[in-house]
């Protein structure tokens, strides 16, 4: 946690270290990071939450995948109004691959509008996007989850996505 102060259209980059535990398994992580803004004179206060994607490898135990994969939510998520999820894949393998989207967990709070392309084929050492929209359908706001698939050679690259539908 780091807390400073911001005078109007100020901008700043804030680093924050964080611990990787020593028994981490080697894979695509989560990370929720929280901002609020408070005014001084008043109670008035925003917080946003972002999900940002985390590789850790190295030292841990060795993964199957030939596919590094990370998401971002492109807009704050509200009920009845659909939003987009950025999928991003790098294939890290030599071979040209083609991998086929999916996701699932969304089915009790939302709908799913689209996946577009569901399927990228990318060569070793390259990468691309492919967009992930979803209509929260739910009648209550709340933090929710839902996985997404990258279905490849027999294997399955997974990565969960966490996100507050207001």
């Amino acid at each position: 946690e780091t807390t400073f102060a911001l005078d109007k259209e100020d901008k700043r980059t804030v680093s924050l270290p964080i611990s990787i535990p020593a028994d981490a398994q080697e894979k695509n992580y989560t990370l929720t990071v929280q901002t609020s803004f408070n005014l001084v004179s008043s109670t008035y206060e925003i917080t946003r939450n972002n999900a940002l994607g985390l590789r850790v490898e190295g030292n841990c135990e060795a993964s199957r995948e030939d596919v590094v994969m990370s998401t971002e939510v492109l807009s704050e998520p509200y009920i009845g109004e659909r939003f987009g999820v950025r999928v991003q894949l790098f294939n890290i393998g030599e071979e040209r691959t083609q991998y086929k989207l999916s996701i699932s967990g969304y089915e009790t709070w939302g709908r799913l509008e689209l996946i577009e392309p569901a399927v990228l084929t990318l060569d070793g050492g390259k990468s691309d996007s492919a967009y992930i929209y979803l209509t929260p359908t739910t009648e209550q706001p709340g933090r929710r989850t839902f996985a997404v698939k990258a279905l490849f050679n027999d294997r399955t690259a997974e990565e969960s996505v966490t996100l507050d539908v207001k």
